[in-house]
């Protein structure tokens, strides 16, 4: 499933793109790649917040960047969690657990995303130190029900980056 290419669009605007790694009825599993067809993280989301579209002529020039990429290795993980049914909670574990920083939300909306390190996770709820995106510091610690998380991204290029400058 990894060669096929979607894009999600939210409101007819594109929001991510990236290779298809799962599928089912209610959520879609992508490996992202920046507009220069590098990898650049994971996005699990709601199918009911995104339409998504396999072809386009942006998807087909996306393809071709990606063979010129794919010796370079930014943003890919190994970890067994993306080859597998991943969940909600699941990547929000795995964020903790690797010390990741991570976007997520209920919606799209950009007021209501959480950046940051999952301080701590229980089968409810997961605590979030927020970091903000200007600086790189945290700034606020926020709590969010896992059963309402809709959308998840991590290991993108912003958040490595973002990882290195709140370690110095």
């Amino acid at each position: 499933m990894e060669n096929k290419l979607v894009e999600l669009l939210n409101e007819n605007s594109s929001f991510a793109y990236g290779f298809l790694l799962y599928e089912d009825d209610e959520k879609v599993l992508i490996n992202n790649l920046d507009d220069q067809g590098r990898f650049d993280g994971y996005t699990l989301i709601s199918k009911d917040l995104v339409e998504i579209n396999d072809k386009s002529d942006f998807l087909k020039k996306l393809k071709i960047y990606n063979e010129y990429w794919k010796s370079i290795k930014i943003g890919k993980s190994d970890s067994e969690i993306f080859k597998n049914k991943p969940d909600f909670f699941d990547l929000v574990k795995y964020a903790k657990d690797n010390e990741k920083i991570i976007n997520l939300g209920k919606t799209l909306d950009y007021y209501e995303l959480i950046c940051g390190y999952v301080k701590d996770i229980d089968d409810d709820f997961a605590t979030i130190d927020a970091v903000d995106q200007n600086s790189g510091e945290i700034y606020d610690e926020f709590e969010i029900c896992i059963k309402e998380i809709k959308y998840i991204e991590v290991e993108s290029i912003d958040n490595i980056l973002l990882d290195f400058v709140n370690k110095k």
